[in-house]
């Protein structure tokens, strides 16, 4: 009988934590997202290292026993966290603590053990895996000798399990025929709730429902003060406590809580942004005044960095005395913009960071208990400055001086601060994980905080007597209710007055007033310091003024050029011109190093004439070096950046997501790669590689474009901006923007928006104009022209009866194109083979592209075999040499010939010109299939394209050959020009591998001659026709490979599949589960079908599919549930919360065997 997998037994270890010392022996565990959430957890695990827990599992006549060690080898197992041993002494591996995962629950703590040894048979062969739930609420309750101390401890657990906990247990007892217990506590209750006891009770439902932690909207209140208050805090009557203690939360301990307060006054001397907050230390002994005379213990925190803010905040979130305490106060007082406090060193603490520290995930100690925040920051800088109007009081000033608690909030753009405010709409409480959390703000969203610079703070003052007058029988929301409405009264009559003062400075002014006496002392731009007149008693009144920003014109005026810049000339146009012109950029500049490097090639080979070895060291030496860097380069900055990029761009323009393919370092990875790989000499193009380049660009350019628009932020035009990207890549990469356009269209797009035509060939007419211009400037060409420019006669460059010769070369490159993609796909299927070879070149991942460089450089060494092949030429030079618009076989003797240039090496004194043009044709076509395959990026489009050259120029030299003297037309005899051949048979050629038309339009381009456009696109059709009929694409091929998500497209003769529907094919009697479904039923299901997969519908009757199951998993959830061991590992597992049912199971009052069997009765 098969073993049901571990990974699926929710094994609970009920262990002691208490006592022990602190070590590092958790560091042993390495955990699979290094965090420090994570280490912290299994910091808390420090007492239980060092030592074996076991577990003994019986089914049937097996028996197994499990190991289990906190970051250490269990059962002595190198690296093994949790081990399983049969009966026979044999152990096998579960999990190991070198791939950990800790999760911290409110009072649990699970610890998953992955990388263990695999399956034989069962469960898809997959790693084990163990998960380890570890109670740590209930230690101390474990760890009592006596059933009456353990039931006096797990008694004690009852008020922090909500305010329904006690009547759920009283009715557990009931239900499980303990009355006389449920009798007992019934009787008590009354007086024991008014009792002197120290035991804190817990609430009940028949009382008045308990107070609920609050939301956003009763913590955000917007407060004021006007001086401090010295009155004694006045104390709860005993009559008022005991008819409303329902309502409170226990307050019996002594003293109450902890209160932390934490006060920024003096910040550095290079912050000229952030003024001394001067009353801020009247609001430092106004807090701890006010909390002592509360019974808290004060803990006074003074100008503290963001650093020592946080470890003092995350030290006194730890405190130990917070378990002997009911309560916890935080006070925050500092300059601030919305969501985060200022450090003295001008850093920003968040104080979502703040809450997190004190929830009930990361502070167990405070769970069950109120939690206060009052935070004495500005949430930004405006100020209501009121309206005009002509009456009210507007002689009344304050004579002191008011400040705003703000930072520079202009440095942050306006995507920030967006960023900003939307943490600030996410500081709400959250149950469970942050509840009996409230908070108070000094201020609204986005406003600024006011501060008296002798008196203090506003809402520090108005709180401290607050809390002094009405703490005694108001809830703390329903104060800062009441401080809401005081603040809304007195900020009124702020505005009105300072809506007053400015009117009479603006009369001032236009009447030549002296401004600068009405306006003395301000401060900087975000402080201002206000010098007010008499104050009315009972109010602080008083005015700000905002000082005119530095440079703030010069801001203005460029926001206004940018405004209509955009108007004018359209956010399409900006970005398609950024596009074209980067992108031309990158492709010259590519071009340029990959040229250096060859002439550095050739030039070590030539300077090394006469030493035969050592020009075949330096011939064989240059590419690998190149070519291992781009290799290692690729695999250590980007491995996306591997490959094409076309067969990705296809899938991610289908919708697919696939991560990492379209960031900053595939596009630095792809280019130093590429332009690494170019430069080597190796048979390898640049087209599809350019396709991702360009899509990286553009969508990285739509990321910098959507800061000044949000247009580009729509996803549903992210596929428009790849696709424009793709047009650019082919457009700007050989300088041919009409077939660009088609080729990107055809190779990546199934269905193509209209609407992106014109972006298309405006962003790649562009790209190829600056391209060009590029090579003009480095005086590459005399004015712009085609990259491959021939020289073909225009009058008569072919004849009719040469259309079957033509159309032989388009079918025999559609029979040619398929087998290279059926020759790619058989090499990389074989490295994929999981042999000892393709294991160690997987291992060692540079030794395949250093070995497949070295075989093709030695065969293409110019002394050896090279000779036979033209292999000294690189890869342009053959293209230029195969378009030669004379006849090679004219060529009697080639070192006589004047003006040959380059094609003089497709001449041997000994061998025919067609043994050569052969022999290079078969070498260079398993040498491409093969050298595409090497883990560098790399494209087939160009090696491909000289193959078809070279057919092609094989064909024109036989049909030059068997008419040597031409074709006569109308009396006219017209010579044959192989040339011509040469062109058609590259886009054939070129044609057949991508299964695209487009080729024939590249190759005018090229070409800059359309004088064989009428037998090109008669070979590219042709060629397509055969070739889609044997084998896919060589994208799809790669896309079949590699097992991308993309549906393939019905291709040729599959036309009849277009009338297929969906019920056609779909099965109707499928087997599912539901929540009706029966043991019987699923064990029926299991046993008579073979699904790897089971859906899981809502009912029989709906049949709304809900998710999928494995079938391993099911089966083993079943083993598990069926087994003894569930139910023992079932009673620490629930985690009980207001409203959840709890079983007697839940609760270890009585021997757990006894209650277990009585409820099986």
């Amino acid at each position: 009988m098969a073993v049901p997998p571990f990974w699926r037994l929710l094994t609970l270890f009920v262990l002691m934590a208490i006592g022990a010392q602190a070590g590092n022996n958790t560091q042993r565990c390495k955990l699979v997202h290094d965090s420090d959430s994570e280490r912290k957890v299994l910091s808390l695990l420090e007492p239980l290292t060092n030592r074996n827990f076991t577990a003994e599992l019986i089914n049937g006549n097996e028996k197994y026993t499990y190991v289990f060690q906190v970051c250490g080898d269990a059962d002595g197992m190198k690296d093994a966290g949790v081990v399983q041993k049969s009966t026979d002494g044999k152990q096998v591996r579960v999990g190991s603590y070198k791939s950990t995962q800790a999760i911290h629950g409110s009072d649990w703590i699970l610890l998953i053990y992955l990388n263990g040894d695999k399956y034989n048979e069962h469960c898809s062969k997959e790693e084990r895996r163990a998960m380890i739930m570890i109670s740590c609420d209930k230690t101390k309750a474990a760890a009592e000798t006596t059933s009456q101390r353990r039931s006096w401890r797990l008694l004690t657990l009852l008020p922090k399990r909500g305010p329904r906990a006690f009547s759920t247990f009283c009715a557990a007892l009931k239900g499980t025929e303990q009355e006389h217990l449920f009798n007992l506590l019934i009787r008590f209750r009354d007086q024991e709730r008014f009792s002197a006891t120290k035991l804190p009770l817990p609430t009940e439902e028949c009382a008045v429902p308990a107070k609920r932690a609050r939301t956003q909207e009763s913590m955000e209140m917007c407060l004021d003060a006007d001086s401090p208050v010295t009155t004694a805090v006045l104390p709860c009557t005993q009559e008022f406590y005991l008819s409303h203690c329902a309502q409170a939360y226990p307050m019996s301990s002594s003293p109450r809580g902890l209160a932390l307060v934490l006060s920024n006054v003096r910040f550095e001397a290079g912050l000229s942004d952030l003024d001394t907050r001067r009353g801020g230390e009247v609001d430092e002994e106004v807090l701890r005044r006010l909390f002592t005379e509360l019974n808290f213990t004060v803990y006074l925190k003074k100008d503290l960095t963001l650093q020592a803010m946080r470890a003092c905040i995350e030290q006194f979130a730890r405190q130990p005395e917070h378990a002997r305490s009911d309560c916890c106060v935080v006070c925050l007082l500092s300059h601030g913009v919305e969501g985060s406090i200022y450090g003295i060193d001008g850093k920003l603490l968040e104080l979502e960071w703040v809450f997190e520290q004190f929830d009930n995930a990361h502070c167990t100690l405070l769970q069950n208990k109120p939690k206060m925040f009052f935070i004495q920051a500005c949430r930004g800088e405006e100020m209501d400055c009121g309206v005009d109007q002509l009456d009210g009081d507007d002689s009344m000033q304050s004579t002191d001086c008011e400040q705003r608690d703000a930072g520079r909030e202009e440095n942050h753009d306006r995507q920030n601060r967006a960023s900003e405010e939307s943490e600030g709409e996410r500081l709400r409480v959250k149950l469970p994980q942050r509840s009996d959390m409230i908070c108070g703000f000094a201020t609204l969203k986005g406003t600024a905080a006011m501060r008296n610079t002798k008196k203090g703070s506003w809402f520090i003052q108005e709180l401290n007597t607050a809390m002094r007058q009405k703490a005694k029988d108001t809830h703390l929301s329903d104060i800062l209710v009441q401080l809401y409405g005081e603040y809304r009264e007195q900020l009124g009559n702020f505005a009105r007055r300072e809506a007053t003062r400015l009117l009479t400075e603006n009369q001032s002014n236009k009447h030549g007033g002296n401004a600068t006496a009405i306006r003395r002392g301000y401060g900087r731009t975000h402080h201002t310091e206000l010098e007010t007149g008499p104050m009315t008693p009972g109010l602080n009144h008083s005015s700000s003024i905002k000082k005119p920003q530095p440079y703030s014109k010069c801001q203005d005026c460029l926001r206004r050029m940018q405004r209509y810049m955009i108007t004018k000339l359209g956010e399409d146009w900006i970005f398609l011109v950024l596009l074209g012109l980067t992108m031309a950029l990158v492709s010259w500049s590519m071009d340029y190093a990959s040229a250096k490097s060859l002439q550095a090639y050739k030039w070590m080979y030539g300077e090394l004439k006469g030493n035969v070895a050592l020009q075949y060291l330096a011939w064989i030496t240059y590419p690998i070096i190149l070519i291992v860097f781009s290799s290692l380069f690729c695999h250590l900055v980007s491995p996306q950046a591997i490959g094409s990029g076309i067969p990705e761009m296809k899938t991610i323009l289908r919708g697919v997501v696939l991560k990492e393919y379209l960031t900053l370092k595939a596009f630095v990875a792809k280019v130093i790669g590429l332009t690494a790989s170019l430069g080597s000499g190796m048979p390898l193009g640049k087209e599809g590689p350019f396709v991702h380049i360009a899509s990286i660009c553009a969508a990285v350019l739509s990321k910098v474009m959507s800061i000044f628009t949000g247009v580009y932020e729509n996803p549903y035009g992210y596929t428009d901006i790849l696709t424009v990207g793709c047009a650019v890549g082919v457009g700007c990469c050989f300088g041919t923007p009409l077939g660009g356009v088609l080729f990107s269209i055809e190779v990546t797009s199934t269905y193509f928006a209209v609407r992106n035509y014109w972006r298309g060939y405006f962003a790649a007419t562009f790209s190829a104009f600056i391209f060009r211009v590029l090579s003009v400037w480095n005086k590459d060409s005399v004015t712009i022209t085609a990259l491959f420019r021939t020289k073909f006669r225009m009058d008569f460059p072919f004849d009719l009866q040469e259309l079957p010769a033509f159309a032989v070369i388009g079918i025999s490159c559609g029979f040619l194109g398929a087998f290279f993609v059926y020759l790619n796909r058989q090499v990389v299927l074989f490295m994929r083979r999981p042999t000892a070879l393709t294991q160690f070149l997987t291992k060692y991942r540079l030794i395949y592209p250093g070995v497949v460089t070295l075989i093709i450089a030695s065969f293409t060494f110019p002394p050896g075999f090279g000779q036979f092949m033209a292999g000294e030429l690189m890869p342009r030079e053959c293209i230029n040499s195969l378009f030669d618009n004379f006849t090679w076989t004219k060529v009697w003797d080639p070192t006589a010939e004047p003006g040959l240039g380059r094609s003089s090496a497709w001449f041997h004194s000994e061998v025919s010109i067609f043994i050569i043009l052969i022999l290079f044709f078969i070498m260079k076509f398993w040498m491409s299939a093969v050298s595409t395959t090497m883990p560098i990026p790399s494209g087939a489009f160009m090696p491909v394209f000289i193959l078809g050259a070279a057919f092609g120029r094989l064909v024109g030299e036989i049909m030059a050959t068997l008419f040597p003297n031409g074709i006569l037309f109308d009396g006219i005899v017209y010579r044959i020009l192989p040339g011509g051949y040469a062109v058609i048979g590259a886009a054939a050629m070129t044609g057949a591998v991508t299964h695209t038309v487009s080729t024939a339009v590249i190759c005018f381009e090229l070409t800059g001659q359309i004088s064989h456009i009428l037998p090109m696109m008669v070979a590219v059709i042709l060629a397509n026709m055969v070739a889609q009929g044997l084998q896919p694409s060589l994208y799809d091929s790669i896309i079949q490979v590699k097992k991308l998500p993309y549906l393939p497209e019905l291709g040729f003769g599959h036309i009849s599949k277009y009338n297929i529907f969906v019920e056609d094919i779909m099965v109707r009697k499928v087997k599912f589960l539901s929540p009706q479904t029966t043991y019987r039923e699923l064990l029926q299901l299991l046993q008579a079908t073979t699904l790897k997969s089971i859906p899981v519908v809502d009912s029989k009757e709906s049949m709304i599919l809900l998710g999928s199951i494995e079938r391993c998993e099911l089966q083993a959830a079943c083993d598990w549930w069926l087994s003894a061991e569930r139910r023992i590992t079932s009673q620490g597992q629930a985690v009980r919360s207001p409203g959840s049912v709890v079983s007697w199971e839940s609760f270890n009052l009585v021997d757990e065997e006894g209650g277990e069997e009585s409820k099986g009765k």
